[in-house]
C-alpha cells in the first residue's frame, strides 16, 4: 500500500482469491473511462502482473523477477540489496495467521457468532498488542462497489435523467430519494452501524415475507422464526401510498447538460383524485394506449409516424400517484416531442380512440398476466403489490378488466396532469 500510495495509483482491498481480483478488473473495464490493471497478488504470494489474466501467473512473475535482476545487475546490486532499499524506504512489516478449526453445522454457527461478536465489540487489544485499526474487508467490497455505482452515475444517461426529473419534480417527497443512497451517508457506514441498523429492521420495521414452490410451511416458518428474529411475526396493514399532490399551476420547466450523444426527455404527470378501482383497472389500460407498449399512440406517432425519438414508452408509478413518460431523443426535437406528447395526452382526454386501441390494450394486459404465471419471481412481485396497495389476485385481474370501458378510460385520463418536463441535454457531436 505504501508503494502505491507513492506512485500514486488506486489500491484496493479485497478477499482472498483471484477471482475477486479479476471481478475488480472486470468493473474497471466496464467503464468507460476505467482504470487499467497494473499488479495484483494474494497472501500466499501468488501475483497477477497486467490484464490478460484472470489468475495468478508463476511465468510472468519469473520474467519479471529476470528483468528485475538484470536491471539491478547493470547497477551493480542483487535482488536482495533491492529488497533491502525497499523495506528502508517503505518500512518493515510482519504478518502471520493463526488457524482456528470449527467443522461442521454447530462450527459454523459458531463462527458466524465470533464474526459477529468481533464486530460489534472491536478488541482494543490482542494479547499485548494494540489495534491500530480494523477493517472489515467483505464490508469494504460491498461499499467499494457501491462507491463506484455512485461515482458513476452519470454513465447511464437514462438512468441518471430519472434520478433527476424525481429531485426536480418531488423534491422533499419520497419519490426523490435516490434508491442507490448517497456518498456521504456510505462514508458514514460500519459494521456496527450496520448491524445495528439490522437489529432495529428486525424490531421495528414491516417485513413481508414471500415464499414460492413446493415446501412445507412448518418447515419454511421454523426456518424463517429461527434466522430472522422479528419480535412481532403476524400481518398487519401500513400504508404504502404517499399523499396525493397537486398538480403545479404552471408546469415546471428544467434541464442540464450531460456528455452524450443522445439527450433524455423525462416528463411526469401527477395523478389526482383515483379510486382503487381505477387505478387498477382503467388507468392500466390509459397507460397501454397512450404509451406502454409499441402499439401505443406515443410508440406509434412520435417514434414511427415523426421520428422525433429513438426510444419513447410511458409508466404509472402507482404508489407516489405519478405517471411518468421517457424518450430518448436528438436535442434538436426536444419542443416538437413535448408537442406531440402533449396532443396525445389531450387526445385521450377527449376520447379519441377507439374501440379497437382498448382491445389492443385488453389483449396486451392479458397476455402479460399469463407471463406472471410462468415466473415465479412475477407470482411473487404479484403478492407483494397484493399486500402494498391492494390489487386483486390473477383471475379477478382478468374479469375486471375485461370489463373497462371508454368512459373510464377517459375519465381517468383527465386525471392525469403534466408537472414537470426535464431535458437531461446530450452535448456531444455524434461524428464525435
Amino acid at each position: 500500500k505504501a508503494i502505491a500510495n507513492e506512485y500514486e495509483l488506486d489500491f484496493r482491498e479485497v478477499l482472498t482469491g483471484f477471482k475477486n481480483i479479476g471481478e475488480q478488473i472486470k468493473i474497471e473495464e466496464q467503464k468507460p473511462d476505467g482504470k487499467k490493471y497494473v499488479y495484483g497478488f494474494e497472501e500466499s504470494y501468488g501475483c497477477l502482473i497486467g490484464d490478460y489474466a484472470r489468475d495468478k501467473d508463476g511465468i510472468s512473475a519469473v520474467m519479471s523477477l529476470c528483468e528485475a535482476a538484470c536491471y539491478y545487475m547493470s547497477k551493480n546490486m542483487t535482488l536482495w540489496d533491492q529488497m533491502i532499499n525497499i523495506y528502508e524506504k517503505y518500512g518493515y512489516y510482519k504478518e502471520g495467521q493463526v488457524a482456528i478449526v470449527l467443522e461442521g453445522a454447530e462450527g459454523a454457527e459458531k463462527i458466524k457468532e465470533m464474526m459477529e461478536n468481533m464486530r460489534n465489540n472491536l478488541p482494543e487489544k490482542i494479547g499485548k498488542y494494540k489495534v491500530l485499526e480494523f477493517k472489515d474487508i467483505k464490508l469494504d467490497i460491498v461499499k467499494n462497489t457501491c462507491r463506484s455505482a455512485l461515482n458513476s452515475i452519470k454513465e447511464d444517461a437514462s438512468n441518471y435523467s430519472l434520478i433527476r426529473m424525481a429531485e426536480i419534480f418531488g423534491e422533499g417527497e419520497p419519490i426523490s430519494y435516490r434508491m442507490m443512497g448517497y456518498l456521504e451517508d456510505l462514508d458514514k457506514i460500519t459494521g456496527k452501524s450496520l448491524y445495528d441498523f439490522y437489529l432495529d429492521m428486525i424490531k421495528n420495521d414491516y417485513v413481508d415475507i414471500f415464499v414460492i414452490g413446493d415446501f412445507d410451511v412448518k418447515e419454511v416458518t421454523d426456518l424463517i422464526k429461527k434466522y430472522f428474529k422479528f419480535d412481532v411475526l403476524k400481518k398487519l396493514r401500513v400504508p404504502f401510498m404517499t399523499e396525493e399532490k397537486k398538480a403545479r399551476g404552471k408546469k415546471l420547466i428544467s434541464s442540464e447538460t450531460i456528455d452524450n450523444t443522445q439527450s433524455q426527455l423525462v416528463m411526469a404527470c401527477r395523478l389526482n383524485g383515483l379510486s382503487d378501482y381505477e387505478r387498477q383497472y382503467p388507468l392500466t389500460l390509459f397507460n397501454i394506449i397512450f404509451g406502454g407498449c409499441s402499439d401505443s399512440k406515443l410508440f406509434k406517432e412520435v417514434r414511427e409516424e415523426n421520428s422525433l425519438c429513438y426510444t419513447i414508452h410511458s409508466i404509472p408509478n402507482k404508489l407516489d400517484n405519478v405517471l411518468i413518460v421517457k424518450a430518448g431523443i436528438d436535442k434538436d426535437n426536444y419542443k416538437k416531442t413535448v408537442s406531440l406528447i402533449e396532443k396525445d395526452l389531450k387526445d385521450l382526454v377527449n376520447g379519441k380512440f377507439d374501440d379497437v386501441d382498448i382491445m389492443m390494450a385488453k389483449e396486451y394486459y392479458n397476455t402479460a398476466l399469463e407471463e406472471i404465471e410462468d415466473s415465479q419471481i412475477k407470482i411473487i412481485n404479484n403478492y407483494l403489490m397484493m399486500e402494498l396497495i391492494g390489487t386483486d389476485d390473477i383471475e379477478t385481474k382478468r374479469k375486471m378488466m375485461n370489463k373497462v370501458t371508454k368512459n373510464e378510460i377517459v375519465k381517468v385520463a383527465k386525471k392525469v396532469t403534466i408537472d414537470t418536463i426535464f431535458c437531461l441535454e446530450g452535448v456531444k457531436n455524434e461524428e464525435n
